[in-house]
Protein backbone atom coordinates (compact mmCIF):
# COMPACT_ATOMS: atom_id res chain seq x y z
CA UNK A 1 0.00 0.00 0.00
CA UNK A 2 1.75 3.16 -1.20
CA UNK A 3 -1.01 5.63 -0.33
CA UNK A 4 -0.60 6.32 3.36
CA UNK A 5 -3.63 8.48 3.95
CA UNK A 6 -6.19 9.97 1.57
CA UNK A 7 -5.06 13.42 0.50
CA UNK A 8 -8.31 14.82 1.88
CA UNK A 9 -7.07 14.11 5.40
CA UNK A 10 -4.57 16.94 5.10
CA UNK A 11 -7.35 19.50 4.53
CA UNK A 12 -8.95 18.74 7.91
CA UNK A 13 -7.52 21.70 9.74
CA UNK A 14 -9.34 20.88 12.99
CA UNK A 15 -8.18 17.26 13.18
CA UNK A 16 -6.79 16.66 16.67
CA UNK A 17 -5.77 13.00 16.58
CA UNK A 18 -4.43 10.47 14.07
CA UNK A 19 -3.82 6.87 15.09
CA UNK A 20 -2.81 4.47 12.29
CA UNK A 21 -0.68 2.24 14.49
CA UNK A 22 0.16 -1.26 13.25
CA UNK A 23 -1.30 -1.29 9.74
CA UNK A 24 1.75 -2.34 7.66
CA UNK A 25 1.54 0.91 5.72
CA UNK A 26 4.46 1.71 3.42
CA UNK A 27 5.95 4.69 1.62
CA UNK A 28 7.03 8.01 3.05
CA UNK A 29 5.25 10.17 5.58
CA UNK A 30 3.97 13.07 3.44
CA UNK A 31 5.21 16.57 4.15
CA UNK A 32 1.55 17.63 4.06
CA UNK A 33 1.25 16.27 7.59
CA UNK A 34 2.56 19.69 8.60
CA UNK A 35 -0.77 21.22 7.52
CA UNK A 36 -2.56 19.56 10.45
CA UNK A 37 -1.65 22.27 12.90
CA UNK A 38 -4.41 21.31 15.37
CA UNK A 39 -3.00 17.82 15.91
CA UNK A 40 -2.24 16.97 19.52
CA UNK A 41 -1.62 13.24 18.96
CA UNK A 42 0.06 11.57 15.99
CA UNK A 43 0.57 7.80 16.16
CA UNK A 44 2.06 6.13 13.06
CA UNK A 45 4.16 3.46 14.78
CA UNK A 46 4.56 -0.19 13.80
CA UNK A 47 4.19 0.34 10.06
CA UNK A 48 6.74 0.24 7.23
CA UNK A 49 7.15 3.96 6.61
CA UNK A 50 10.57 4.77 5.18
CA UNK A 51 12.58 7.73 4.02
CA UNK A 52 13.26 10.84 6.08
CA UNK A 53 10.98 12.34 8.68
CA UNK A 54 9.55 15.44 6.95
CA UNK A 55 10.83 18.75 8.29
CA UNK A 56 7.25 20.08 8.05
CA UNK A 57 6.47 18.04 11.13
CA UNK A 58 7.94 21.00 12.99
CA UNK A 59 4.77 22.95 12.14
CA UNK A 60 2.66 20.76 14.46
CA UNK A 61 3.08 23.17 17.34
CA UNK A 62 0.01 21.83 19.18
CA UNK A 63 1.34 18.27 19.23
CA UNK A 64 1.67 16.67 22.65
CA UNK A 65 2.42 13.05 21.77
CA UNK A 66 4.36 12.06 18.66
CA UNK A 67 4.94 8.34 18.12
CA UNK A 68 6.75 7.13 15.01
CA UNK A 69 8.56 4.09 16.43
CA UNK A 70 8.98 0.70 14.75
CA UNK A 71 9.18 1.86 11.14
CA UNK A 72 12.14 2.10 8.75
CA UNK A 73 12.65 5.86 8.79
CA UNK A 74 16.12 6.95 7.65
CA UNK A 75 18.00 10.22 7.45
CA UNK A 76 18.60 12.57 10.33
CA UNK A 77 16.18 13.81 12.94
CA UNK A 78 14.94 17.23 11.76
CA UNK A 79 16.00 20.10 13.98
CA UNK A 80 12.50 21.53 13.45
CA UNK A 81 11.31 19.12 16.14
CA UNK A 82 12.62 21.71 18.57
CA UNK A 83 9.65 23.91 17.64
CA UNK A 84 7.19 21.43 19.20
CA UNK A 85 7.37 23.03 22.62
CA UNK A 86 4.03 21.56 23.77
CA UNK A 87 5.24 18.01 23.25
CA UNK A 88 5.32 15.78 26.31
CA UNK A 89 6.22 12.47 24.64
CA UNK A 90 8.35 11.64 21.59
CA UNK A 91 9.12 8.05 20.56
CA UNK A 92 11.19 7.31 17.45
CA UNK A 93 12.87 4.08 18.57
CA UNK A 94 13.40 1.03 16.38
CA UNK A 95 14.07 2.88 13.13
CA UNK A 96 17.24 3.56 11.12
CA UNK A 97 17.53 7.26 11.86
CA UNK A 98 21.12 8.51 11.75
CA UNK A 99 23.14 11.66 12.22
CA UNK A 100 23.52 13.55 15.45
CA UNK A 101 20.89 14.34 18.04
CA UNK A 102 19.70 17.91 17.33
CA UNK A 103 20.66 20.43 19.99
CA UNK A 104 17.21 21.98 19.42
CA UNK A 105 15.71 19.08 21.37
CA UNK A 106 16.79 21.11 24.38
CA UNK A 107 13.90 23.49 23.62
CA UNK A 108 11.30 20.81 24.40
CA UNK A 109 11.02 21.95 27.99
CA UNK A 110 7.67 20.22 28.54
CA UNK A 111 8.91 16.82 27.40
CA UNK A 112 8.52 13.97 29.86
CA UNK A 113 9.42 10.94 27.74
CA UNK A 114 12.10 10.88 25.03
CA UNK A 115 12.72 7.41 23.58
CA UNK A 116 15.23 7.28 20.73
CA UNK A 117 16.86 3.89 21.24
CA UNK A 118 17.73 1.33 18.56
CA UNK A 119 18.59 3.73 15.76
CA UNK A 120 21.88 4.73 14.13
CA UNK A 121 22.51 8.03 15.89
CA UNK A 122 26.13 9.18 16.06
CA UNK A 123 27.98 12.01 17.76
CA UNK A 124 27.61 13.05 21.36
CA UNK A 125 24.60 13.57 23.59
CA UNK A 126 23.88 17.33 23.46
CA UNK A 127 24.40 19.10 26.76
CA UNK A 128 21.20 21.01 25.92
CA UNK A 129 19.19 17.94 26.98
CA UNK A 130 20.00 19.01 30.52
CA UNK A 131 17.40 21.77 30.08
CA UNK A 132 14.58 19.18 29.94
CA UNK A 133 13.91 19.29 33.65
CA UNK A 134 10.41 17.77 33.35
CA UNK A 135 11.72 14.61 31.74
CA UNK A 136 11.16 11.32 33.55
CA UNK A 137 12.26 8.87 30.83
CA UNK A 138 15.30 9.26 28.53
CA UNK A 139 16.35 6.29 26.40
CA UNK A 140 19.20 6.57 23.88
CA UNK A 141 20.51 3.01 24.10
CA UNK A 142 21.55 0.84 21.14
CA UNK A 143 22.90 3.59 18.91
CA UNK A 144 26.44 4.61 17.93
CA UNK A 145 26.69 7.63 20.23
CA UNK A 146 30.15 8.56 21.48
CA UNK A 147 31.98 11.06 23.65
CA UNK A 148 31.33 11.62 27.32
CA UNK A 149 27.97 11.58 29.03
CA UNK A 150 27.35 15.30 29.64
CA UNK A 151 27.47 16.55 33.21
CA UNK A 152 24.32 18.56 32.39
CA UNK A 153 22.33 15.34 32.69
CA UNK A 154 22.62 15.96 36.41
CA UNK A 155 20.03 18.73 35.98
CA UNK A 156 17.26 16.26 35.07
CA UNK A 157 15.84 16.33 38.57
CA UNK A 158 12.69 14.39 37.68
CA UNK A 159 14.32 11.60 35.69
CA UNK A 160 13.32 8.08 36.67
CA UNK A 161 14.69 6.03 33.76
CA UNK A 162 17.99 6.79 31.98
CA UNK A 163 19.16 4.14 29.53
CA UNK A 164 22.41 4.72 27.61
CA UNK A 165 23.67 1.17 27.07
CA UNK A 166 25.19 -0.30 23.90
CA UNK A 167 26.79 2.84 22.51
CA UNK A 168 30.41 3.98 22.26
CA UNK A 169 30.49 6.38 25.20
CA UNK A 170 33.88 7.02 26.81
CA UNK A 171 35.28 9.08 29.66
CA UNK A 172 34.17 9.14 33.27
CA UNK A 173 30.68 8.54 34.60
CA UNK A 174 29.63 12.04 35.76
CA UNK A 175 29.38 12.42 39.51
CA UNK A 176 26.49 14.82 38.80
CA UNK A 177 24.30 11.77 38.19
CA UNK A 178 24.15 11.51 41.96
CA UNK A 179 21.72 14.44 41.91
CA UNK A 180 19.06 12.39 40.12
CA UNK A 181 17.46 11.20 43.32
CA UNK A 182 14.23 10.01 41.64
CA UNK A 183 15.99 7.63 39.27
CA UNK A 184 14.97 3.98 39.51
CA UNK A 185 16.76 2.55 36.44
CA UNK A 186 20.17 3.48 35.06
CA UNK A 187 22.07 1.47 32.49
CA UNK A 188 25.31 2.30 30.69
CA UNK A 189 26.55 -1.22 29.96
CA UNK A 190 28.53 -2.14 26.85
CA UNK A 191 30.29 1.19 26.42
CA UNK A 192 33.90 2.28 26.95
CA UNK A 193 33.41 4.28 30.12
CA UNK A 194 36.40 4.37 32.45
CA UNK A 195 37.60 5.69 35.77
CA UNK A 196 35.95 4.92 39.07
CA UNK A 197 32.26 4.46 39.70
CA UNK A 198 31.42 7.73 41.49
CA UNK A 199 30.53 7.46 45.16
CA UNK A 200 27.75 10.01 44.53
CA UNK A 201 25.67 7.24 42.96
CA UNK A 202 24.99 6.12 46.51
CA UNK A 203 22.67 9.11 46.87
CA UNK A 204 20.26 7.49 44.42
CA UNK A 205 18.22 5.81 47.12
CA UNK A 206 15.25 5.20 44.77
CA UNK A 207 17.43 3.12 42.44
CA UNK A 208 16.14 -0.36 41.65
CA UNK A 209 18.26 -1.48 38.70
CA UNK A 210 21.86 -0.31 38.22
CA UNK A 211 23.61 -1.87 35.23
CA UNK A 212 27.19 -0.80 34.46
CA UNK A 213 28.79 -4.01 33.16
CA UNK A 214 31.18 -4.38 30.23
CA UNK A 215 32.99 -1.06 30.44
CA UNK A 216 36.54 -0.35 31.60
CA UNK A 217 35.77 0.92 35.10
CA UNK A 218 38.66 0.79 37.57
CA UNK A 219 39.16 1.66 41.22
CA UNK A 220 37.21 0.25 44.09
CA UNK A 221 33.48 -0.16 44.43
CA UNK A 222 32.20 2.74 46.57
CA UNK A 223 30.80 1.69 49.92
CA UNK A 224 28.07 4.31 49.39
CA UNK A 225 26.30 1.84 47.11
CA UNK A 226 25.07 0.27 50.32
CA UNK A 227 22.72 3.24 50.71
CA UNK A 228 20.66 2.07 47.71
CA UNK A 229 18.40 -0.09 49.81
CA UNK A 230 15.65 -0.30 47.15
CA UNK A 231 17.97 -1.85 44.60
CA UNK A 232 16.90 -5.24 43.26
CA UNK A 233 19.59 -5.72 40.59
CA UNK A 234 23.23 -4.60 40.38
CA UNK A 235 25.51 -5.77 37.58
CA UNK A 236 29.10 -4.51 37.33
CA UNK A 237 30.76 -7.55 35.74
CA UNK A 238 33.40 -7.46 33.00
CA UNK A 239 35.21 -4.38 34.25
CA UNK A 240 38.53 -3.87 36.05
CA UNK A 241 37.14 -2.90 39.45
CA UNK A 242 39.52 -3.77 42.28
CA UNK A 243 39.77 -3.58 46.03
CA UNK A 244 37.58 -5.48 48.43
CA UNK A 245 33.87 -6.18 48.12
CA UNK A 246 32.32 -3.52 50.39
CA UNK A 247 30.72 -4.86 53.55
CA UNK A 248 28.04 -2.18 53.09
CA UNK A 249 26.57 -4.23 50.26
CA UNK A 250 25.05 -6.26 53.08
CA UNK A 251 22.56 -3.41 53.51
CA UNK A 252 20.98 -4.06 50.09
CA UNK A 253 18.25 -6.20 51.58
CA UNK A 254 16.00 -5.87 48.49
CA UNK A 255 18.67 -7.15 46.10
CA UNK A 256 17.79 -10.17 44.00
CA UNK A 257 20.59 -10.14 41.41
CA UNK A 258 24.21 -9.30 42.30
CA UNK A 259 26.65 -9.94 39.45
CA UNK A 260 30.25 -8.81 40.01
CA UNK A 261 32.22 -11.44 38.12
CA UNK A 262 35.24 -10.84 35.87
CA UNK A 263 36.76 -7.97 37.81
CA UNK A 264 39.85 -7.63 40.02
CA UNK A 265 38.25 -7.84 43.46
CA UNK A 266 40.52 -9.00 46.29
CA UNK A 267 40.04 -9.88 49.93
CA UNK A 268 37.35 -12.10 51.35
CA UNK A 269 33.66 -12.48 50.62
CA UNK A 270 31.98 -10.35 53.32
CA UNK A 271 29.89 -12.30 55.80
CA UNK A 272 27.43 -9.37 55.67
CA UNK A 273 26.22 -10.64 52.30
CA UNK A 274 24.40 -13.33 54.26
CA UNK A 275 21.83 -10.64 55.11
CA UNK A 276 20.67 -10.48 51.47
CA UNK A 277 17.97 -13.08 51.91
CA UNK A 278 15.99 -11.94 48.83
CA UNK A 279 18.92 -12.68 46.54
CA UNK A 280 18.41 -15.32 43.84
CA UNK A 281 21.52 -14.81 41.68
CA UNK A 282 25.00 -14.20 43.15
CA UNK A 283 28.05 -14.25 40.88
CA UNK A 284 31.57 -13.25 41.93
CA UNK A 285 33.56 -15.63 39.72
CA UNK A 286 36.84 -14.75 37.98
CA UNK A 287 38.21 -12.37 40.59
CA UNK A 288 41.03 -12.62 43.13
CA UNK A 289 38.93 -13.31 46.20
CA UNK A 290 40.52 -15.32 48.99
CA UNK A 291 39.78 -16.69 52.42
CA UNK A 292 37.01 -19.09 53.32
CA UNK A 293 33.45 -19.07 52.15
CA UNK A 294 31.44 -17.42 54.94
CA UNK A 295 28.99 -19.63 56.82
CA UNK A 296 26.46 -16.79 56.65
CA UNK A 297 25.85 -17.49 52.96
CA UNK A 298 23.74 -20.40 54.16
CA UNK A 299 21.06 -17.84 55.03
CA UNK A 300 20.45 -17.07 51.34
CA UNK A 301 17.46 -19.38 51.20
CA UNK A 302 16.13 -17.96 47.90
CA UNK A 303 19.39 -18.36 46.01
CA UNK A 304 19.04 -20.27 42.74
CA UNK A 305 22.45 -19.53 41.23
CA UNK A 306 25.80 -19.28 43.04
CA UNK A 307 28.96 -18.82 41.00
CA UNK A 308 32.30 -18.30 42.80
CA UNK A 309 34.62 -20.17 40.44
CA UNK A 310 38.11 -19.01 39.45
CA UNK A 311 39.11 -17.27 42.68
CA UNK A 312 41.54 -18.14 45.48
CA UNK A 313 38.99 -19.24 48.06
CA UNK A 314 40.27 -21.79 50.56
CA UNK A 315 39.25 -23.88 53.52
CA UNK A 316 36.42 -26.36 53.56
CA UNK A 317 32.98 -25.76 52.17
CA UNK A 318 30.62 -24.88 55.02
CA UNK A 319 27.92 -27.39 55.83
CA UNK A 320 25.44 -24.48 55.71
CA UNK A 321 25.57 -24.79 51.92
CA UNK A 322 23.01 -27.55 52.40
CA UNK A 323 20.48 -24.90 53.45
CA UNK A 324 20.39 -23.40 49.94
CA UNK A 325 17.49 -25.60 48.95
CA UNK A 326 16.41 -23.48 45.95
CA UNK A 327 19.83 -23.73 44.31
CA UNK A 328 19.80 -24.96 40.69
CA UNK A 329 23.36 -24.00 39.65
CA UNK A 330 26.48 -24.17 41.83
CA UNK A 331 29.96 -23.42 40.48
CA UNK A 332 32.97 -23.38 42.82
CA UNK A 333 35.72 -24.90 40.67
CA UNK A 334 39.21 -23.46 40.25
CA UNK A 335 39.62 -22.39 43.87
CA UNK A 336 41.76 -23.81 46.68
CA UNK A 337 39.11 -25.51 48.77
CA UNK A 338 40.25 -28.54 50.76
CA UNK A 339 38.57 -31.40 52.49
CA UNK A 340 35.59 -33.41 51.26
CA UNK A 341 32.42 -31.92 49.90
CA UNK A 342 29.90 -31.65 52.73
CA UNK A 343 27.30 -34.39 52.63
CA UNK A 344 24.65 -31.72 53.12
CA UNK A 345 24.97 -30.85 49.43
CA UNK A 346 22.92 -33.98 48.85
CA UNK A 347 19.93 -32.08 50.22
CA UNK A 348 19.95 -29.71 47.24
CA UNK A 349 17.41 -31.60 45.18
CA UNK A 350 16.91 -28.82 42.62
CA UNK A 351 20.53 -28.71 41.48
CA UNK A 352 20.91 -29.23 37.73
CA UNK A 353 24.45 -27.84 37.35
CA UNK A 354 27.34 -28.52 39.73
CA UNK A 355 30.94 -27.51 39.00
CA UNK A 356 33.11 -28.12 42.04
Amino acid sequence: MDVILPIEVFTMGNLAMINIHGNDLTGQLPSEVGLLTSLTYLQVSMNQFDGPIPTDIGRLTSIQRLRIYSNVFTGSLPSELGQLTNMTSFSCYLNSINGSLPTNLGRLTGIQSLRMYSNDFTGSVPSELGQLTNMTDLQVSRNALSGSLPTDLGRLAGIQVLLAHRNAFSGFLPSELGKLINMTRFSCYRNSLNGSIPSELGWLTSMEQLTVYRNTFTGSLPSELGLMTNMTSFSCYLNSIDGSVPTDLGRLTSIQVLRMYSNDFTGSVPSELGQLTSMTNFQVSQNYLSGSQPHELGRLSNLTRLNMRHNFLSGSLPTEAGLLTQLTALSLRSNSFDGPLPSELGLLSKLTLVCC
